[in-house]
Parts: structure tokens; sequence; C-alpha cells
């Protein structure tokens, strides 16, 4: 059923550190939303989408949202970077327990870029990894402060099914 042809918001501020699940052990600066589009929307159909951020980047792929599992499946999924192209598949749970699952590959990546574009973090000691939150990102190269690391495959938290229970 298709529920929306088409859908573009422009200008709106993202606080990670308000939403739920979420514990960054701080304050955080807002995440600046350029501007989100969204074509053909509707349940267990695939929908085509791009996400501009404010000095980070883009984001764009398809999902599909699947309303009985609250779950809403990525891919493709194609992040631009300032410090380079990032693509992958994943999944973000919206039942409890809330959760983010990505699973990326890159050619080159520069962490020092990707991290001046990030929001940054005011007070607090950071609070680990947010629980629900699994990345895995295999890259040919990373490089950082000079150094360039090849072959890498990076693991944060425990990946959940993106199929469903």
């Amino acid at each position: 059923t298709l529920l929306i042809e088409q859908v573009r918001v422009s200008s709106s501020d993202i606080r990670p550190d308000r939403l739920y699940g979420v514990s960054t052990g701080g304050e955080m600066d807002a995440i600046h939303v350029e501007w989100l589009s969204v074509s053909g929307f509707g349940s267990n159909r695939s929908t085509a989408f791009e996400l501009e951020l404010a000095g980070m980047g883009a984001i764009r792929g398809n999902f599909l949202w699947n309303p009985v599992e609250s779950l809403i499946s990525f891919n493709p999924l194609n992040l631009a970077t300032a410090g380079g192209d990032i693509t992958g598949e994943g999944c973000l749970w919206l039942r409890a327990p809330l959760g983010l699952s990505l699973d990326l590959e890159a050619d080159v990546l520069d962490l020092d870029a990707i991290r001046a574009s990030l929001p940054r973090f005011a007070g607090g000691e950071g609070g680990g990894v947010p629980d629900g939150l699994a990345i895995r990102l295999n890259a040919n190269a990373l490089q950082s402060g000079g150094t360039i690391a090849r072959g890498v495959e990076f693991r944060l938290g425990t990946p959940r099914d993106c199929q469903g229970p």
C-alpha cells in the first residue's frame, strides 16, 4: 500500500543526546538536517531516500518498512562523507530493544576528516557503545594522523538479525 508518494523536509535539527535509548554521557551538538527526501513510501515496499546532513555528508539508498516487526531495513545504503564513501546495508529496530545494526564496506577512509565532521560532545565521560548499536566496517585502508592501516575490519556492539525474529 502506497502511503506517501514523495515528501521533502528542509532545515531541521536532531539532538542525538535526547533520543530514546541514546546515552552520550553529556550534551551533544545538534545534527542539522539540510534536507530529507523520501519517494514512494509504503509498508513492505522498497522506498528511495536521501538525507543531507550539514557538514557531515549525505546518506542515500532504499529502505523497506515492516510494520509487523517494527523494522526498517536499508539496502543499499550509501554514505558520502568528507573522509570517504561507505556502502552497505543494515536495519533499524523500532521496538524494544531499540537498535541499529549496520554492515558496511569502504575502500579508503580518512578518520581525521570524519572525526572533524562529527557533532561535538560537551562534558561527561562518554557512555561507551549505546545499547542496541552494532556496526561492522570493512575497509581496504584507514588513514589517521599520517598512519595508514590496510585490510581493516572494525566491529562495534552485537549485531541483530535484520530479517526479524
